[in-house]
């Protein structure tokens, strides 16, 4: 093999942004809340969304903003109808294993919630399929998919669609299954979709002190615009969580998919940065 000088391994692979800047903290994307009057701020079932809420409600208060909030997860179909339309027949009483699911986000809803866009305050849709909602502009608030596993393994958890409303009352507990099987399958291919109108993606991992960057991976790519490495790892589905430290941060499913554990984590004093590696294989193509 020519043309490539030796280098030394990094189990941590991380590239300096390029032609991103990052932002950190809730009173900076407050300020970028307000300058808009319709905001969606799509993202997975297990982001902190009641800490969304409440800082945009109290960072943009201390400015003088009136905020309005519409969950979109209130345009969903029935948790009944959900576990019907995207469960297999073959797999049914398989525990652990299922069909990978080939639904849109869209076909949960029975119908999008939307916002008339008013000049007083802004409002904002969140929870995963805001992004199918009349928007402004549009965020995506984002967490490592671990912190999906912990909490549902936990039972702490929700698997998407799954939720205690009027209507559609919550049936039995969350599972690792439909979260590997169900969830994630449409929860990224969603993301895939929206991710070229998507103007701001937001690291919850630390929910006190978010990060952002307007573009994803905050620009990060090498400076030679040349290939990126990420951490890939197999493990089985039902060995449980394992520490931060080891070298297999992701996970390779059954059917080859890449279990994005990183999900764009961003430094706050905008340093290097783990690659997205689904998002870089659809924004990027390496020549």
């Amino acid at each position: 093999m020519t043309g490539f000088l030796p280098r030394a391994y990094d189990p941590y692979p991380c590239y300096e942004p390029v032609g991103g800047v990052v932002l950190s903290g809730w009173t900076t994307l407050a300020e970028r809340a307000s300058r808009t009057r319709l905001l969606a701020v799509d993202g997975p079932e297990i982001a902190p969304w009641d800490e969304l809420v409440s800082q945009l409600r109290s960072k943009l208060g201390q400015r003088g903003v009136a905020v309005r909030t519409l969950d979109a997860r209130e345009g969903m179909t029935s948790w009944e109808t959900i576990v019907a339309s995207t469960s297999s027949t073959k797999l049914a009483d398989d525990p652990d294993f299922e069909t990978l699911a080939d639904a849109s986000l869209e076909d949960l809803f029975r119908r999008p919630v939307q916002a008339e866009r008013v000049t007083d305050a802004v409002t904002v849709i969140f929870g995963p399929g805001a992004a199918l909602s009349g928007h402004d502009e549009l965020w995506y608030f984002d967490q490592p998919k671990r912190f999906a596993e912990a909490a549902v393994v936990a039972g702490s958890g929700r698997n998407l669609g799954q939720r205690d409303m009027p209507g559609n009352p919550t049936l039995g507990n969350p599972t690792a299954r439909r979260l590997f099987y169900i969830d994630w399958p449409i929860l990224d291919r969603h993301r895939e979709t929206i991710a070229p109108r998507v103007s701001l993606w937001i690291d919850a991992q630390d929910a006190d002190r978010p990060t952002a960057s307007p573009q994803v991976n905050g620009g990060s790519r090498p400076r030679s615009q040349g290939p990126i490495r990420v951490r890939i790892g197999p493990r089985g589905h039902t060995n449980g969580l394992h520490g931060s430290d080891r070298a297999d941060d992701r996970a390779v499913w059954p059917d080859g998919d890449v279990v994005d554990e990183h999900a764009g984590r961003l430094s706050p004093s905008g340093g290097p940065i783990p690659p997205m590696y689904r998002l870089a294989l659809c924004r990027y193509t390496m020549r």
